[in-house]
């Protein structure tokens, strides 16, 4: 239920996945964020742009949501129907 609220801008680079997660709120927070709906498979199933503060974004298709700094979706060129990799950073 808290997700990013109350906490620093998302730098770029930088996200929150959440888990499990069909629906995120901006309510409280003082900046807008990009968000990514995935299903298990970290398929995106939908994008949100610039979600703004006082919002709600849902998707009944996801399983996690990755929350990112506004605007990564362009950047990163982000479409649904890609699916993504984890990977853990080398020790």
């Amino acid at each position: 239920m808290i997700g990013l609220l109350g906490s620093a801008k998302l730098e770029e680079n930088e996200g929150l996945l959440i888990t499990p997660c069909s629906s995120v709120h901006t309510f409280g927070m003082r900046y807008s964020i990009d968000v990514l709906f995935l299903d298990k498979q970290l398929t995106i199933v939908k994008t949100v742009e610039s979600l703004k503060p006082w919002r709600v974004a849902a998707s009944g298709l996801s399983s996690l949501v990755l929350e990112l700094a506004e605007d990564s979706i362009r950047k990163l060129q982000l479409k649904t129907g890609q699916q993504l990799e984890w990977q853990d950073e080398p020790a």
